[in-house]
């Protein structure tokens, strides 16, 4: 998702996310493929029980994740496009790109 003011921000399917009685944060579409998956609605680490309905955007994290973001778009060692390291080098256009490219 873009901002207006050209940012990229956390796509809302991608927020951090934590249940209400959890301590731990989860990305929310890690969550759901846990538990569409036929997985039981519980936190992978405790197995606290849960569900989507309780989930609760972790904003601090949320903005954390923004900036590293921003940050890492900055890095000259980061692919321009999606922030990640420029891990492979393609033999088509002769320049390195990350596993996302």
């Amino acid at each position: 998702a873009q901002r207006r003011d050209g940012h990229q921000a956390v796509t809302s399917r991608r927020r951090p996310v934590m249940p209400h009685l959890w301590k731990h944060r989860f990305c929310k579409v890690c969550l759901e493929s846990l538990w569409n998956g036929g997985g039981s609605c519980e936190c992978p680490l405790c197995c606290q029980p849960s569900s989507m309905g309780e989930l609760i955007v972790n904003t601090m994290l949320e903005k954390t994740c923004e900036g590293f973001l921003e940050r890492c778009k900055n890095d000259p060692l980061a692919c321009k496009e999606h922030g990640e390291t420029l891990s492979l080098f393609c033999l088509e256009d002769l320049e390195p790109t990350c596993s996302k490219c």
